[in-house]
């Protein structure tokens, strides 16, 4: 049986902190997002990611498995999520989805753990299958002031700068900087509502 000691030798998964405290997963940032979006240059994850030599050998090695055995990864994931159980479970704090079979991944990890809430923010919604996402997998697709509005029926979340106005306020919920006693993007699309976040 595959121990958690041997899911870290090849991915690393953090337990999460005050801000997400939940078990979560990331990819680097800017390298494994859509080129030319102009959230890169004011990147939130990108800081950690130049000032902490363990956050970036931690990113490069989930991406370097991604890259050399998608199976292994994906199963190493599932397999996570069999010894923790855990309730909650956020992909990519930091990057995003890579391509559609990267998405399908995602799939299949929430199909195999339903008792699991999965959640995503993506600037990818071209790789994302709207027609199957499981109901424990919450996709929100985020936007950004200078990008054109994103059709989809998935819920939105608005990067408010003080220039947004696209979104409809009676139809959204504001982020109260923290995930610990809120949890409301995971219910999102049950409750037809979009999310606004403060410019971080």
């Amino acid at each position: 049986m595959t121990t958690l000691k041997e899911i870290k030798k090849h991915i690393t998964i953090s337990e999460g902190n005050r801000k997400v405290p939940f078990p979560n997963l990331s990819l680097p940032p800017i390298k494994t997002c859509k080129k030319g979006i102009p959230c890169a240059k004011d990147c939130y994850a990108m800081k950690s990611f130049t000032q902490y030599p363990s956050v970036r050998m931690a990113y490069n090695k989930n991406l370097s498995t991604l890259k050399k055995n998608k199976a292994l990864y994906f199963g190493l994931i599932s397999t996570y999520i069999d010894i923790k159980k855990p309730s909650f479970f956020r992909w990519h704090v930091a990057g995003d989805i890579t391509s559609r079979s990267y998405f399908r991944g995602m799939v299949g990890v929430a199909l195999n753990h339903p008792k699991t809430k999965f959640l995503a923010f993506t600037k990818r919604p071209e790789f994302v299958d709207h027609k199957n996402i499981p109901g424990n997998l919450s996709i929100v697709i985020s936007a950004w002031p200078t990008v054109n509005h994103p059709k989809t029926s998935l819920p939105i979340a608005w990067m408010q700068d003080g220039t947004e106005n696209r979104m409809d306020m009676d139809k959204c919920i504001q982020c109260p900087g923290n995930c610990d006693n809120c949890g409301a993007c995971w219910e999102l699309k049950r409750h037809n509502l979009d999310v606004v976040f403060d410019k971080h």
